[in-house]
């Protein structure tokens, strides 16, 4: 009679772990979940994200120059829109900032997505 109340006890405790484990979580740590290419302009702001990710950026991935080279990103963020000069940027960077708009004049930078 005890071993069939310890193994029911076994198999009611283990249960509840095996369901948590199966569930899928519906939260997320700053992950992004939509991505735009750029295309830097001197006048326009960064496109606003589309449903469901109609909100900032979240950071923004720079490929390079091309050649394998750093190079130089100048660009605004979403907090008070001044214009700051990144320099050495490595290719397959990512940059954990909110861009609000990445400016043309003085960019070397190419193959840049922001990631929503």
């Amino acid at each position: 009679m005890i071993r069939l109340f310890l193994i029911g006890l076994l198999v009611a405790c283990a249960l509840p772990v095996f369901a948590q484990t199966q569930q899928t979580p519906t939260w997320t740590v700053n992950q992004a979940a939509c991505a735009k290419v750029v295309t830097p302009s001197d006048t326009a702001p960064l496109p606003a994200g589309t449903a469901p990710c109609a909100n900032s950026p979240k950071a923004l991935f720079v490929a390079g120059t091309g050649a394998g080279a750093a190079c130089v990103l100048v660009m605004s963020l979403t907090g008070d829109h001044a214009q700051i000069t990144y320099a050495n940027v490595q290719p397959g960077a990512f940059l954990p900032v909110r861009p609000y708009q990445i400016f043309a004049t003085n960019t070397t930078c190419v193959g840049m997505v922001v990631l929503y």
